[in-house]
């Protein structure tokens, strides 16, 4: 028995040493996640840009652990200046001001929904991500080393 808790205990220790986000405050949490009580971001990852093309997206899902809406109100990036949040509407993609998330709730930011654009960027498979989200409530959460996936499957 004592030798699976510390197999057990090993696999987490490893994992912690993986790639990690945090935030200005909290401690690192491996597998892009992020839990620092009221918000959890989760399985956050930025498309690479096909051959000719500067825009891509990132996506995340966010968990509002809260009593009280809060809303997603800007995000910022290392690779550009122009970051913006967007939706589609009526099947076009247009900017918002925020993304709500209901209290106790889920907002998923993914392809053909809500969703953070940058502009003017190319991102490859080595490119290293840093992304700060700002929501209404004053939290700001920083994301490091962002994974990227490609839209071409191989």
């Amino acid at each position: 028995m004592k030798r699976i808790i510390l197999a057990f205990l090993s696999c987490v220790i490893l994992g912690f040493a993986h790639e990690h986000i945090h935030s200005k405050d909290q401690g690192l949490i491996s597998d892009f996640a992020l839990n620092n009580g009221s918000i959890i971001i989760e399985n956050a990852y930025i498309l690479q840009t096909p051959p000719n093309r500067k825009n891509t997206a990132i996506f995340l899902s966010i968990y509002n652990n809260t009593d009280k809406d809060i809303a997603l109100i800007k995000a910022t990036s290392n690779l550009t200046q122009k970051v913006e949040l967007h939706t589609h509407a009526h099947s076009h993609m247009q900017a918002v001001d925020k993304i709500v998330i209901k209290a106790h709730s889920k907002a998923t930011l993914q392809s053909g929904g809500d969703h953070i654009m940058l502009f003017d960027t190319n991102v490859n498979e080595n490119t290293q991500t840093h992304l700060e989200l700002y929501f209404d409530n004053k939290e700001k959460i920083i994301l490091e080393n962002l994974p990227s996936k490609s839209l071409v499957t191989k």
